[in-house]
């Protein structure tokens, strides 16, 4: 029987073969150029000494032609070469049969990723060609060439594989946009549109050249002042969006064609409105009944663009720009729960700031101050009897289950709660709002047990007790038509809303038993029948689904 060191020493054996045959399957891949020698092969899986071989390398010589005046900067070529990563090389190989040569080897260059750029010596010849080579490129799975033209919109860019390296290549003729009649603060956003070109090529090249603008395509503001020129966009359609302080104030569409700048002229109304009514707001969060700034509290702003965050400071202070004065501003405030201990405010609290708290005096880019003043979270502590208390949900119920309830009128609602903490006692439920609580422990859906109310109005904390079980036993018969219904499956919902079901089995007299009930009644389903309600008002009690009597 073999040891487990020599399993393994095997194992890794075959590891080294596999791992072989992936970086062989991925050389050949591209067309023959780069091989892997067989001997390489031969000593890992005979544990010879493997043979120092050359590394191999790609020749690459290419002509980047000219666009009427506009040339190719020798200086700005550069080439990436881009590898294929060992997770990627081994799933290709295992998804390369039954695929064809050609076609496997274009998915599988597809998975390469540029991990180095290096420069390309590159010379202008008299007709006003550029020449980028002849050099030896080391190995990779494929290649990308960049080069710049001496516009600002004529770009050069080629992906290839070590078999099919381009002779001449032409550039591709961009669009730029120059940004007129703007002042102050301003930003624009960029929009795709039906029509706008978001291929790879053009993606690649503005990442290089102006990532900028793909940022600005991808919700950042791009800060721009009167004259700017932005280059190089995919000719077609965009929307232009201007901001300024960070509120909108005119959006435009327009089609860019290649080889020019194409100007665009904003409205001064416009930004002036939109200046008029952006402000710097600063929250300032104290503990109500006190003014104890609050510290270390994260608010959110969600009446931006996209959410901001900022975490109050020690005066209990956030500020955030560019907020319009003229809408209502949605916030949450996150607090962290502490390690030990009760928390001190609720997790998530939405606050909303209205149009009047922001209106100010009116004057540009003022700061608005606006104070909040929070309530700590109150604490409903329920002691709870042993027989609830010791008892831990598991697999086969997930009973107990506690429910906060509020009194409303004449009864008794159910409402959420922050926190439901085990104490020594019994459980710590979080109170947010003032009112008249009481917690309802579940056993079972029939077996419901309820603490005496507490009033939450200054006081942070009420002590209530849980009362024991002292419910009665209910014997319930199941039947159809007067029929006994022996080991059907029985499905029990309680009068507490949103309780799991009881799932039970009916004894061969079609009855089920349902100990120390302390509800006044519960709602009965079999296969094949409605659920009907059953009164619990005795020892025993009668479900009969085809009449839908209960009794």
């Amino acid at each position: 029987m073999p040891t487990k060191r020599a399993w393994a020493a095997g194992t890794a054996g075959l590891v080294a073969v596999a791992v072989l045959a992936v970086a062989v399957w991925r050389l050949a891949s591209d067309g023959g150029e780069v091989a892997v020698p067989a001997v390489a092969v031969g000593a890992v899986t005979s544990g010879a000494p493997a043979r120092t071989a050359p590394a191999p390398t790609v020749p690459l010589e290419v002509l980047l032609l000219p666009d009427g005046d506009v040339e190719a900067i020798p200086g700005s070529v550069r080439i990436g070469l881009a590898q294929v990563s060992v997770d990627d090389a081994s799933a290709a190989a295992l998804g390369a049969e039954g695929v064809a040569e050609a076609a496997g080897a274009t998915r599988y260059q597809a998975l390469a990723t540029v991990t180095r750029w290096v420069p390309a010596a590159a010379q202008r010849l008299a007709d006003g060609r550029v020449r980028v080579g002849p050099l030896r490129l080391p190995a990779a799975d494929r290649y990308l060439l960049q080069a710049r033209g001496d516009d600002g919109l004529r770009f050069y860019s080629a992906d290839f594989g070590a078999g099919a390296v381009p002779a001449t290549l032409a550039p591709m003729v961009g669009a730029g946009l120059r940004i007129q009649g703007v002042s102050g603060n301003a930003g624009v956003l960029l929009r795709r549109v039906e029509g706008s070109d978001p291929s790879p090529p053009w993606q690649r090249l503005q990442a290089w050249s102006a990532p900028e603008l793909l940022e600005a395509f991808d919700e950042t503001p791009l800060a721009v002042a009167d004259g700017q020129v932005l280059a190089p966009f995919a000719p077609g359609p965009v929307d232009i969006v201007l901001e300024v302080d960070g509120i909108e104030a005119e959006r435009r569409s327009l089609t860019l064609p290649a080889g020019r700048v194409t100007g665009l002229r904003f409205d001064a109304m416009s930004q002036a409105v939109a200046a008029a009514v952006s402000i710097e707001l600063e929250l300032e969060f104290v503990r109500r009944g006190s003014a104890t700034p609050i510290q270390g509290l994260r608010v959110q702003w969600l009446g931006g663009r996209e959410p901001q965050e900022r975490i109050t400071d020690a005066s209990g202070r956030v500020r955030f720009t560019g907020v319009d004065r003229q809408r209502a501003q949605p916030f949450n405030l996150i607090a962290s729960t502490p390690a030990g201990g009760l928390p001190e405010w609720p997790e998530l609290r939405p606050l909303r700031i209205a149009e009047e708290a922001l209106a100010g005096t009116g004057a540009r880019g003022e700061r608005v101050r606006h104070r909040v003043e929070l309530a700590p979270l109150q604490w409903l502590i329920a002691r709870l009897p042993p027989q609830l208390h010791q008892r831990r949900p598991d697999r086969n119920s997930p009973y107990p289950i506690h429910v906060l309830q509020r009194q409303h009128g004449g009864g008794w609602t159910d409402t959420s709660a922050d926190h439901f903490i085990p104490t020594p006692d019994g459980l710590a439920v979080s109170i947010a709002e003032a009112g008249t609580y009481r917690l309802a422990s579940a056993l079972s859906p029939w077996q419901v047990l309820e603490s005496s109310p507490a009033g939450f109005g200054e006081q942070e904390r009420q002590t209530v007790d849980v009362a024991g079980i002292r419910g009665a036993d209910v014997t319930m018969s199941v039947r159809r038509d007067g029929r006994t219904l022996a080991g059907a499956p029985v499905q029990v919902v309680g009068p507490l809303g949103g309780l799991p079901p009881a799932r039970l089995t009916a004894d061969a007299g079609g009855r089920v038993r349902l100990p120390s009930t302390t509800v006044p009644w519960v709602e009965v389903e079999v296969p094949g029948s409605d659920q009907i309600r059953v009164l619990l008002d005795g020892p025993r009690a009668l479900a009969d689904f085809g009449t839908g009597r209960s009794q």
